[in-house]
């Protein structure tokens, strides 16, 4: 990988007060502060959403940072970040704020945008880059801007853009553009020669054989100097390059150096190829390394910057850093050393010890590693001076240390800790804290711990208070033991009830205190009794204390987001300072219920991780927040499923339907460790609404019709206020419902509604009227009709209960000729069986005269008559040649009597009715195809 170079430019003063302060502070903790890194803030790719490879970054004056990065330019306020892709630019190279301008430099293009409220707006193209002969590829390494002018360098020419015009000043081959600045003049460097631009001209110069291209300039007693990629210096003088042979920083590093900017307080830090970042100090010494296994993102630096606010961002081949040099707050990662999770540390005799899970260990001042000591393997809980001398309270057993050496005092037990006890003749016993109970240990009788007797429950807290030895246990409560200290059996023994969790004891001022989940409550007189003051001060969720043993009077305390330490400020007063702790570091707290806070020096405490510790110095200055004004609001409204933000000429009388706003700006602010809260305040002619967020971006859903004022503040610790922005304000428009003209045009329509609607009731009255008038003859009709047909009904059931009453006399009649021939036939057959022939003859006469009598005919007749009287008449109508005898049978088939019936009421066979059906046939003119019945009956 081909890595140019970037342009470094800095300034720094070094102050002989500085230098003794620092020699005096590396005597008291060089020990320790040689190997502690600042808090590194990562910001990965996955993070800003672009390319890995980052070559420059820049700020603005309103705290706005800018990245170059690939085929784009990153913007990023703290906050979030935003990506613009820049016209026409395979590759982007360098960047540089001018005022209100971000210029932009890359592949065989040059431009700048606008910087504003909204971010970059508005690129334009430098102009007269197609009549310079660029060639195919070449790129914008290095932009400057000095006594009003911008210089931009490729690897084959130094350029200058007057009037947003590009010019080519001289041809300059380099591998490496860059450029420094010195007394006013500007200076170009390639392997061979130099250009000094002074005064508006250009001068070349020859160098001395060089090692390696210059990386960067550092400033000492008002003497610039040079430093090229190998760590060689030079002080330049005006045109001339003098090789220090023993320069103030001695940068001897064992790889190739790429950037390097100096500090303004006088620091030098300097990025490398494959090694991260030397910082040395202002001494010339080397203060910390910070690469991968320290904290960086990657190893490969290419562009460092420092911040307004101090912070030191870097440019990675993957990603982007930043760091705090000068924080009270700096961490030691154990990196490849497999060293466990720190349960406890302490400083003893100049040397720094921590307890992990996997056993007790020293740093090594010349192997600046953390050694193990042998014999102690296995966890750890506590590390504590008595008596001035070291132990260590281990899951085995107690531990004397000395040195590098660790000696098993007494292994019945594991031990958690323990409390001094010193008796009327001035001797020191010490009670311990065990797995099964409280033991004594007086190194000056005993050389072994000694059970108190009668009680066996696990310590892992105990004090001692006036003679009493007093034991927290958090499931079971507080237990005060009476016992006498020379037979070392308990004589009475008081239990209070646990209250909460996550409960301990702590000595402050000179009390016994018990501390959990509900509050701090003093232990007095066997009881437990609330203490409001301190448990405002030291509010949930804090955990378990630890005594400063270099500062009696304090007592510190450990929450997930802070370090609260707590003094006595008077007779019954406390003061309470709070540190802020990093949230990107929250997550590597070790176990729960045994995170720790250890006090290493008199201002030095250390807080153990899961893969190293936090020290935090108290005679160094926390990072502070920045201060920079918010940005002017930005004002968007929903349009079609999405914000569009209004420009500033645009009016601020925003229509019914964008009722839905979206308020954003911009206040920068990159501290991990006061991550700023945002207030917004809307307020209405109906109501004033406050809300608070972590983004600056806060949407409003359906705004009523009004006029508003909108602004915001930037919130830092206790709620101070860091910033405040000016009040945007707007008017949301009535909607057309309920605007003045809608409702004259309501008023206007009402008016012809009402005329129209009263014309309208008199024509529906009318036609009601009428409709009424009109139903009502109509229903009187209906009722006319209903009677008339009743009495039709009335008179149609009549006549058909008569035509009934008649069918039945009828069929009585005609019954009764059948029975009657029926029965003459029958007496004639039998009459004619009789032996004496005369008197039979004369019977039978008889008979046949009855049966061809029709005086029977004469009343059926009558009696058909009355039911189908119309029938014979018109049948004699028609056919007038019809016989008595043929009117009778077509009578008889009208009736539908079949023939059977009709040859017994003629008395003749069936055959001869047959006959005479078909000579009436005849007579009566049918066709063959015609049925005599239904002529019959079509009558």
């Amino acid at each position: 990988m081909v890595i140019p170079s970037k342009i470094g430019f800095s300034i720094g003063i070094t102050q002989r007060i500085a230098r003794c302060v620092l020699i005096l502070f590396f005597l008291v903790y060089g020990f320790s502060q040689a190997q502690y890194t600042p808090l590194v803030q990562n910001y990965p790719p996955e993070q800003y959403g672009a390319d890995n490879q980052n070559w420059a970054i820049e700020q603005s004056d309103n705290g706005m940072l800018f990245v170059a990065n690939q085929s784009r330019v990153l913007l990023f306020d703290g906050n979030r970040w935003e990506s613009v892709f820049v016209p026409n630019a395979q590759n982007v190279r360098s960047i540089k704020v001018v005022e209100d301008r971000l210029y932009v430099g890359g592949s065989m293009s040059i431009g700048f945008y606008q910087i504003t409220p909204r971010g970059l707006e508005d690129y334009s193209e430098i102009k007269g880059l197609e009549h310079q002969n660029i060639d195919v590829g070449e790129e914008f390494w290095n932009i400057t801007w000095l006594d009003e002018r911008l210089f931009l360098q490729s690897k084959r020419a130094i350029y200058e853009v007057v009037e947003n015009q590009l010019t080519l000043r001289t041809p300059f081959e380099s591998d490496r553009p860059e450029s420094f600045s010195h007394r006013g003049d500007l200076y170009f460097f390639s392997s061979k020669e130099a250009i000094r631009f002074s005064s508006g001209e250009y001068y070349r110069f020859e160098l001395p054989e060089l090692s390696g291209a210059f990386v960067g300039i550092y400033e000492r007693n008002e003497a610039q100097f040079l430093v090229n990629e190998i760590g060689e210096t030079f002080r330049l003088n005006r045109g001339d390059l003098i090789k220090e042979v023993n320069p103030f920083f001695d940068l001897k590093i064992s790889d190739q150096i790429y950037d390097l900017v100096q500090l303004r307080n006088g620091q030098l830090v300097v990025g490398t190829i494959s090694s991260g970042l030397h910082v040395y100090d202002t001494l010339g010494n080397l203060l910390y390394v910070l690469d991968k296994s320290s904290g960086l993102n990657n190893n490969t630096v290419l562009g460092l910057f420092q911040s307004v606010t101090g912070r030191v961002w870097v440019a990675l081949d993957q990603g982007i850093a930043s760091f705090v040099p000068n924080s009270n707050l700096s961490e030691y990662r154990f990196g490849f050393e497999d060293i466990g999770v720190v349960y406890t540390a302490i400083s003893y005799l100049n040397n720094l010890y921590i307890g992990t899970n996997q056993g007790l260990y020293r740093f090594n001042k010349k192997s600046s590693q953390f050694e193990f000591i042998s014999g102690t393997r296995g966890q750890v809980w506590n590390l504590k001076t008595l008596g001035n001398q070291l132990y260590c309270f281990h899951d085995k057993g107690l531990f004397k240390i000395n040195g590098s050496m660790a000696s098993l005092i007494d292994a019945q037990t594991g031990y958690w800790s323990a409390s001094e006890h010193v008796d009327s003749e001035g001797i020191s016993s010490y009670v311990l804290g065990g797995y099964n109970g409280v033991y004594t240990y007086r190194p000056n009788r005993n050389l072994t711990a000694e059970k108190v007797e009668g009680f066996n429950i696990p310590s892992r807290f105990v004090e001692v208070l006036d003679n009493v030895i007093v034991v927290n246990h958090e499931s079971l409560g507080v237990f005060l033991l009476d016992f006498d200290w020379n037979s070392l059996v308990v004589r009475s023994e008081k239990q209070i009830p646990a209250l909460g969790t996550a409960s301990s004891l702590f000595l402050f001022g000179g009390e016994l205190y018990y501390k959990s989940s509900e509050g701090v409550f003093s232990v007095e007189k066997g009881a437990l009794r609330y203490h409001r003051e301190l448990t405002t001060l030291i509010s949930d969720p804090i955990v378990r204390p630890t005594q400063n043993s270099y500062r009696p009077d304090e007592v510190s305390f450990l929450s997930k987001q802070k370090i609260v330490r707590l003094r006595e400020a008077g007779t019954g007063e406390y003061m309470a300072t709070e540190e802020i702790l990093p949230e990107n570091r929250l997550a590597s707290f070790g176990v729960s219920g045994f995170e720790n806070i250890n006090a290493i020096g008199t201002d030095e405490y250390l807080i153990g991780l899961k893969d190293g510790f936090l020290v935090l110095n108290t005679n160094l200055n926390a990072e502070q927040p920045t201060s920079f004004p918010i940005w002017p609001l930005n004002l968007g409204v929903a349009r079609q499923d999405e914000f569009v933000s209004l420009q500033p000429e645009e009016s601020r009388l925003l229509k019914a339907e964008e009722s839905t706003i979206r308020i954003r700006y911009t206040h920068p602010s990159f501290s991990e460790r006061y991550p700023p809260a945002y207030e917004y305040q809307l307020i209405s002619d109906q109501d004033t609404i406050i809300d608070r967020s972590l983004s600056t971006i806060k949407t409003y859903y359906n705004l009523q019709p009004g006029s508003y004022s909108l602004s915001a503040r930037v919130l830092g610790i206790r709620e101070k206020t860091i910033a405040l922005s000016q009040s945007i304000r707007f008017e949301i428009a009535k909607p057309w419902y309920q605007t003045v003209q809608f409702t004259l045009y309501l008023i206007f329509s009402g008016l012809i509604i009402s005329f129209v609607a009263s014309a309208l009731v008199r024509i529906i009255y009318k036609r009601r009227e009428r409709k009424i008038r009109e139903e009502n003859e109509r229903r009187l009709e209906t009722n006319q009709l209903r009677e008339e047909n009743r009495v039709s009904q009335l008179k149609n059931e009549y006549l058909e209960n008569e035509l009934e009453l008649r069918k039945r006399e009828l069929t009585g009649v005609y019954e009764a000729e059948i029975r009657r021939n029926a029965l003459l036939r029958d007496l004639k057959v039998q009459v004619s069986k009789a032996k004496s022939e005369k008197p039979l003859e004369e019977i039978t006469a008889l008979i046949d005269k009855q049966l061809e009598d029709d005086s029977d005919w004469t009343k059926f007749e009558s009696a058909f008559n009355e039911l189908d009287f119309k029938f014979i008449s018109n049948l004699n109508k028609r056919h007038q040649g019809l016989t008595r005898q043929e009117v009778r049978l077509l009578v008889y088939i009208r009736l539908n009597l079949s023939n059977k019936e009709i040859s017994e009421l003629l008395n003749i066979g069936l055959k001869s009715v047959e006959m005479k059906r078909y000579r009436v046939r005849k007579k009566l003119g049918l066709e063959k195809s015609k049925s005599l019945s239904e002529y019959i009956h079509s009558f």
